[in-house]
């Protein structure tokens, strides 16, 4: 049979929710900082602010193991970066790093729920 490590796979699923809760992290302060000085409401975006509520419900979804969770972060980032590249914005280094950190966390899931059972 083949053997786990069921380190990395540890390893790859905390890097999956963490890199979650950065890019959160790093939505929060792109949709702040225009703010400084000109008031909060001024420059808030719902639709930033509802993409953070996104991130942070599948980051903790990928915390406990889920699934479906995991899926779903992975396709809307996936899905997120094809929309900006359909808008004729270039595709960033660092959203293709969350991207494969997602994807690492995504099979870590799936092999950690294999050798659960």
């Amino acid at each position: 049979m083949f053997k786990f490590d069921f380190g990395s796979i540890d390893k790859n699923i905390r890097n999956a929710w963490i890199a979650a809760l950065v890019a959160a992290g790093f939505t929060i302060l792109l949709m702040l900082l225009p703010c400084i000085g000109n008031g909060l409401t001024s420059h808030v975006n719902i639709y930033q602010l509802v993409d953070v509520f996104i991130l942070l419900g599948l980051s903790f979804g990928v915390f406990k193991r889920s699934r479906i969770c995991v899926i779903m972060l992975f396709i809307y980032a996936v899905l997120n970066e094809i929309y900006i590249i359909k808008i004729g914005m270039n595709p960033s280094l660092i959203r293709i790093i969350f991207i494969y950190f997602y994807l690492q966390g995504l099979i870590a899931i799936f092999k950690w729920h294999k050798t659960a059972v």
